[in-house]
């Protein structure tokens, strides 16, 4: 429930912090500060430009900074989100500022500050590349640094500082990426769009993101250690000395885990994706929480609807009318039938299973059913952000089998893209599909589930059933994952639009932004 929490103080009015000191010249600072800064970092470092409050929201939602969270900002001059931090997320948080006079300046801001931010904040005046500093980013959990008008040498040091903080730092974001690497971390896909004083045209700044994963950047990035000799970030379920055929996932022999971490089904020839064989007895008893539902009477609102079933089951079903289908999501709805979900979730021995591919323990965030009967449109799509990585899956079983219409190209199955090679992140990833990349089906069969994390392109075939009377499809659907409450910054992205209700960690059922989005709705009729 924590960070429920969270988010409900980051939507309030954020109380008021020091004054927004945009850009200042160099002249700005005194004599003795110019020669200070300038001498560290540059003849521009002195320069001066913040990111905003709206800016910092963004990267706080980027790294699920919280309670419990250790912020510390770089070069944090007048102390604005070093206050923010604390103020509006919870976190302790410390900021180190070379310049005297932008230190008293955040000294004075911290005054001001309402009492229970000014108990978690610490301002410190120094060099936040020295050695001094490196008690400090040994707590820290997040960084930020702002570096855009550093020289190359401070940069480095920079780079050498944060890639020998201590291991409970998860990740840092900067103006610009860094020449050099950093130990122990490696720069995400897609940067944190944030909003800078100096974007006078509500243009966002692309901060780059590191996280810590896996190999070694030192490597990757042409520094003079190579993958052998440089400290490594353990591959949950691997060691590191695994030889070629230690390297076969245990789960699914047929998927293959490279020196980066990256998983590959060679039979697939996708990544990121297994096909694992399910106790049809323990299926069944899914497909019994739904026997007295009639399917193809179900309402389809545009935002959706609450169903009771004669048992008691509680479910919330949306009809994606964007989607050229007919297909209904039925998601758990309150935490009786979540639990009943969790038991077959636990039956199925999932979380044992994929225990190994993620951090923390294996959390089941929904449960629900996909039904469809026909399709007239493949929407191609991938479930999780790539940042997610196999933090969080997928998991999709039929409650039967179902038949086939093998005369026609439309079979109405599970058509997605394979390539003979791991995809790369981000773009590289896309041009990998678009130029080696070729549309693949694969058949549902009971007693059989498709599993899949981040980077797997998939969408329903086109088609309709032909059962009798056209009955629909109907899929058991689990997504789940780690149940490190940081992440959820990433995962939340996917999951809390599936459901009106999802479990962030120790399954307890909280609202997601999807439901947020529906309490508002529904205030707001009732005021009118």
């Amino acid at each position: 429930m924590l960070l429920l929490t969270v988010l409900i103080v980051s939507f309030a009015r954020p109380p008021r912090l020091a004054p927004r000191a945009g850009r200042i010249a160099l002249s700005a600072l005194n004599e003795e500060d110019a020669e200070l800064v300038t001498g560290i970092g540059g003849e521009r470092a002195g320069v001066y430009g913040e990111m905003t409050a709206v800016g910092f929201r963004s990267f706080a939602r980027r790294f699920g900074l919280s309670t419990g969270d250790t912020f510390v900002d770089l070069g944090s001059g007048t102390g604005a989100l070093v206050l923010q931090a604390a103020a509006e997320f919870g976190a302790q948080a410390v900021g180190i500022e070379l310049a005297h006079s932008r230190h008293q300046a955040a000294l004075t801001a911290l005054s001001t500050a309402p009492e229970e931010a000014r108990s978690l904040v610490t301002f410190v005046q120094g060099d936040a590349a020295s050695d001094a500093a490196a008690d400090i980013l040994d707590r820290a959990t997040v960084v930020y640094c702002s570096n855009l008008l550093f020289d190359d040498a401070l940069q480095a040091r920079f780079a050498a500082r944060l890639g020998g903080a201590g291991p409970q730092l998860r990740g840092f974001a900067l103006l610009m990426p860094f020449s050099h690497a950093v130990r122990g971390f490696v720069q995400a896909a897609s940067p944190v769009m944030c909003r800078m004083s100096w974007d006078i045209h509500d243009l966002d700044h692309p901060c780059p993101v590191y996280m810590r994963g896996y190999g070694t950047p030192d490597a990757q990035m042409g520094g003079e250690e190579t993958r052998d000799s440089a400290p490594q970030v353990a591959v949950p379920g691997f060691s590191s000395d695994d030889t070629a055929e230690q390297r076969v996932d245990p789960l699914d022999p047929d998927v293959e885990r490279d020196a980066d971490g990256r998983y590959f089904n060679t039979r697939l020839s996708a990544p990121n994706v297994w096909e694992v064989d399910l106790c049809p007895s323990v299926v069944a008893e899914a497909a019994a929480l739904c026997a007295d539902v009639d399917f193809r009477s179900l309402p389809r609102h545009p935002v959706g609807q609450s169903v009771r079933t004669g048992s008691g089951r509680a479910f919330y079903v949306t009809w994606p009318n964007t989607w050229e289908s007919d297909v209904l999501w039925v998601s758990v709805d309150d935490q009786p039938t979540y639990d009943a979900f969790r038991h077959i979730f636990e039956r199925l021995d999932i979380p044992k299973r994929f225990g190994h591919l993620v951090s923390g323990e294996v959390n089941l965030i929904s449960a629900f059913y996909v039904v469809r009967s026909k399709c007239d449109h493949t929407n191609y799509h991938r479930d999780w952000v790539t940042d997610v990585g196999t933090e969080a899956f997928t998991l999709i079983t039929p409650l039967h089998d179902y038949k086939i219409n093998y005369s026609s190209e439309d079979q109405f199955q599970l058509s997605y893209c394979a390539c003979k090679t791991h995809a790369a992140p981000g773009e590289e990833m896309k041009q990998e599909l678009e130029l080696h990349g070729h549309w693949r089906r694969y058949e549902y069969r009971s007693g059989k589930a498709i599993v899949f994390a981040s980077q797997f392109l998939h969408g329903t075939e086109t088609g309709k059933s032909i059962e009798p009377a056209g009955a629909p499809h109907v899929y058991l659907c689990f997504t789940f994952g780690s149940d490190e409450r940081w992440r959820w910054a990433a995962i939340g992205r996917t999951a809390s639009q599936q459901a009106r209700v999802v479990a962030r960690a120790n399954g307890v059922l909280e609202l997601s932004e999807f439901g947020k989005s529906l309490e508002r709705a529904a205030t707001a009729h009732v005021a009118q």
